[in-house]
């Protein structure tokens, strides 16, 4: 009899590939399951956004389900709103991309500037979908999204290419509006669009090197640079024809990584040289990218305020924020300085940093000083309310009363639009409709494509113009506005409601594009 012990039931032999495979299958679906949750719970901030770079903001583009910041809250939730309707509303529709910083860091646009922009963005949107509101038909129909990349625009790439994924398909971003400020990240950002023939309208961006020779992409709603110096210079010109004795100095930041204060200095130097302007030989310079730019702009204001010395007007060839610690060197220890500074549009910078609603106390205390010190900032503006009767003197279509009964109609705050930054986003995001209503003419069915769009950009001027709130736009060869009135604006801190009073309204009087 065999007994169990002596029955040996022979092992198959050992499975390693088995054993190997079962293990690898595990250890990725760990990994997948890992990077998945690592994704949807730590990285991602909503569809379309994700955490990005060293300071893990959310990043990327939406169609208004993510809030970027708290202050943005109202009016990104109208634009969701908006956008909702169009995707439910049949109709055919596109997408413009409103491209700016809404996750904010040093240097940046203060918040209210960024939701000013927005407004009037949101508000082109609203009036392009509505044909009885001046919106020349009604398809496509426009969905804006808004693409944040980042402070200082320093996640641009991310972004860019995120928006490039999105120009194919049956309802494509056919443009993007916007842009920010003029920094070397904005172009970098400028010429990769450029690059894949993305048409472009930039708000609020003024630096020359912007735009381009040949085929252009990049179209802008506001003067460059080399307009605002030119028509400051201008005007200092006639003071010096009426007073022989009117001097001028220049103040500039030599900083020549900021491509908007190297533009404007450039731009200030040469429309000097060709009207005649005198200007003082020794020019005061201050480097913004350094430490010490504090102490540099101290001693500039000393030299400035030095009454053996003192100049009938100074041309400050820097940022607002700059500006700001120009003005409170000038006035520290209660010196008075009376002399009348003259900037360009960046001068409303001076503002981001100090609000009365978010620091009352400093806010106040700047004001004293600076009113104190007599000093008087004037600054080529790119918009202005009170600007639009004089620009559109004696015609009844005068486009900013509409505009200012829509914005208090669809926001819950007080119109808050001297800045002009509002009237910006919707001029810049409402020729962008205007151009893609062009492209698609009769045939509604038409897929639309961003060359279509760049074709009809370039197509506005002369009797096309198109009718903005802050003053006709008429796109020369380069892309750059033909002729566009500039408001001279004073920056009155004694001012009770606000600090914006309009002086005069300035033509560039520079040389034309293609001269």
């Amino acid at each position: 009899m065999v007994t169990e012990e002596q029955l040996e039931i022979p092992q198959p032999p050992p499975r390693w590939w088995l054993r190997i495979g079962l293990t690898l299958v595990v250890v990725c679906a760990l990994v997948a399951g890992g990077l998945w949750a690592h994704r949807h719970f730590l990285v991602r901030c909503a569809d379309g956004v994700s955490r990005v770079g060293p300071d893990a903001a959310c990043i990327g583009v939406t169609d208004g389900d993510h809030v970027f910041h708290e202050d943005l809250t109202e009016v990104i939730g109208l634009i969701r709103e908006e956008n909702r309707r169009v995707e439910e509303s049949g109709e055919p529709w596109v997408s413009i991309a409103y491209f700016e910083p809404m996750t904010l860091g040093e240097g940046d646009k203060g918040t209210s500037s960024i939701e000013q922009e927005l407004q009037g963005a949101y508000l082109a949107q609203y009036a392009l979908n509505r044909p009885d509101l001046g919106g020349e038909g009604s398809t496509p129909q426009i969905r804006l999204l808004l693409a944040n990349p980042g402070s200082g625009s320093a996640q641009w790439e991310t972004v860019v290419e995120q928006i490039l994924g999105m120009t194919d398909g049956p309802n494509p971003v056919v443009a993007v509006a916007g842009f920010g400020q003029s920094r070397a990240t904005t172009k970098k950002a400028v010429e990769r669009f450029r690059e894949h023939r993305i048409p472009m309208v930039g708000s609020t961006v003024t630096a020359d090197g912007l735009s381009e020779r040949g085929e252009t992409s990049f179209f802008r709603a506001v003067a460059p640079n080399s307009d605002q110096t030119a028509a400051v210079v201008e005007h200092l010109r006639r003071s010096q024809r009426e007073d022989e004795d009117f001097t001028v100095r220049l103040v500039e930041d030599g900083n020549d990584h900021d491509i908007y204060s190297s533009s404007l200095r450039q731009g200030f130097v040469r429309a000097a040289r060709d009207k005649g302007l005198r200007v003082d030989p020794v020019t005061l310079r201050f480097l913004s990218n350094e430490n010490s730019a504090g102490n540099a702009l101290a001693t500039v204001a000393d030299k400035v305020c030095d009454d053996s010395s003192r100049a009938d007007a100074v041309y400050f060839a820097g940022r607002g924020r700059a500006l700001k610690t120009f003005i409170e060197a000038a006035g520290a220890q209660g010196r008075t300085c009376p002399t009348t500074v003259y900037s360009g549009d960046d001068a409303v910078g001076m503002f981001f940093d100090l609000t009365q609603f978010e620091d009352a106390a400093a806010y106040r205390a700047f004001l004293r000083r600076w009113d104190q010190s007599a000093v008087q900032v004037q600054y080529t503006a790119l918009a202005h309310p009170d600007a639009a009767a004089t620009i559109y003197a004696g015609d009844t279509r005068n486009p900013y009363a509409d505009f200012l009964e829509w914005y208090e109609e669809r926001f819950t705050s007080e119109a808050d639009l001297y800045s002009g930054q509002a009237m910006l986003g919707y001029d810049a995001t409402f020729a962008v409709g205007l151009a893609v209503r062009s492209a698609t003419g009769e045939n509604t069915d038409k897929e639309l494509s961003p060359g279509d769009v760049r074709q009809m950009l370039g197509s506005i001027n002369g009797e096309t113009a198109v009718r903005g709130v802050s003053g006709p736009l008429s796109f020369g060869r380069y892309g750059n506005p033909e002729n566009k009135p500039l408001p001279l604006v004073r920056l009155d801190p004694a001012g009770d409601t606000h600090h914006y009073v309009l002086e005069d309204v300035l033509s560039p009087e520079g040389p034309r594009e293609g001269g």
